[in-house]
């Protein structure tokens, strides 16, 4: 309750996630025995994003399990957690920004919730992925429903001035 929030620098994130719930986790044999993998944070709560869904996204657009593929869940607009701009091609993001508050021409506003499905290319080699979005096939999986971080401080702060 007392630790700071701190963002990782958005290059170093993905790999970090990686490592941590992947390589170095004590089911590190028992997860490389699948095709993808779904990170899911523990301090978030969804509402009506079907992840089911999110998925068959990936299946249907993963040619090959060894292919560097990633999909993001996200929604558009901002409304809480990272918000980032993003220039796409269909579903693919082909380029992103941080928002700043300022909408630029070409460039989507977009939500992420920080769940992320991680082909087995991309979990073997996890430092491809500071390669950037060229080298990677990074997929958008755009949702209508919601989500609640309670590990943001902002809302730990809202929920401790409800409880009391």
């Amino acid at each position: 309750q007392w630790a700071k929030h701190r963002k990782m620098p958005y290059l170093v994130e993905l790999p970090f996630i990686l490592l941590t719930q992947y390589h170095l986790s004590r089911d590190s044999s028992y997860l490389q025995s699948f095709d993808s993998v779904m990170t899911l944070p523990s301090d978030i709560v969804l509402k009506g994003v079907d992840l089911g869904d999110m998925l068959r996204f990936h299946n249907t657009n993963l040619p090959d399990p060894n292919d560097r593929q990633a999909i993001l869940l996200s929604k558009s607009g901002r409304d809480g957690g990272r918000t980032e701009l993003f220039r796409m091609d269909g579903s693919r993001i082909i380029e992103r920004k941080k928002y700043e508050g300022v909408e630029i021409g070409g460039y989507e506003v977009s939500t992420q919730a920080g769940i992320f499905i991680f082909s087995r290319g991309i979990l073997q080699y996890p430092f491809r992925a500071l390669l950037g979005l060229k080298n990677t096939r990074v997929l958008r999986y755009v949702t209508n429903g919601n989500w609640t971080d309670y590990g943001n401080q902002e809302i730990l702060q809202r929920a401790k001035i409800q409880a009391s």
